[in-house]
């Protein structure tokens, strides 16, 4: 059986295999997400949780990544349940940061575009160069498409790199500390990559030790 816990407006919770909903606001304090979880995993007793968008990954990392933090809430069986769910610590940045995915694939053979990371216009510009116009730079962290920008001049690359490394203030940054939002990854990497030619996809894979349970494909039109 599956329950779901999200926003009531979440087209998760519409779904026909969804034993029991439980609500939650907008994703925003880790402090008001670890109170939920427990609360629901104290009643739902959950042998598996799968988080459903990047956002919710990032949160569950913060978790794992911060014992202290996630002892306050979790108790020790929901913890183990949960560091079952997600993985290896070691290996959450490769799940989650496009930059630290792309050096597994590539440890491993896969295929995948020619990419530089950068730290300055500069560089950014020289990488554009390199690799050949379009390209596409691309923040390590973000979802919903955000933080992927095409650039097909030197022009647009400069405005795009800035656009992408711009830093929080030191008055958000202590805020966000205050009042515990500071849970996803900022001032990250960003790289310049090649564009390949072709349709858009998106092809989702589950699977459990190494065998495919079930996919999704789809294909911008």
């Amino acid at each position: 059986e599956v329950a779901v816990l999200c926003a009531t407006d979440n087209p998760v919770s519409h779904s026909s295999f969804v034993a029991r909903n439980y609500s939650m606001d907008k994703l925003q304090s880790w402090r008001k997400f670890g109170k939920v979880l427990a609360s629901v995993m104290a009643d739902w007793k959950p042998d598996l949780i799968l988080p459903c968008d990047e956002l919710v990954v990032a949160m569950l990392h913060h978790l794992l990544k911060n014992p202290r933090i996630a002892s306050r809430y979790l108790n020790a069986s929901q913890l183990s349940t949960l560091q079952r769910s997600i993985g290896k610590i070691e290996k959450l940045d490769a799940m989650i940061l496009k930059y630290n995915t792309r050096c597994l694939a590539e440890a491993v053979g896969a295929p995948v575009p020619k990419s530089k990371l950068v730290r300055t216009p500069t560089e950014a510009e020289c990488a554009a160069l390199s690799i050949g116009f379009p390209v596409f730079l691309k923040a390590s962290f973000s979802w919903a498409g955000q933080g992927v920008i095409r650039c097909d001049t030197l022009e647009q690359v400069k405005t795009a790199f800035s656009n992408l490394s711009g830093k929080s203030s030191w008055i958000k940054t202590v805020a966000k500390h205050v009042l515990a939002r500071n849970w996803y990854p900022e001032n990250i990497a960003i790289e310049v990559q090649q564009a390949v030619a072709g349709h858009s996809v998106m092809f989702n894979i589950v699977a459990l030790e190494g065998k495919v349970l079930g996919w999704l494909f789809a294909r911008r039109s």
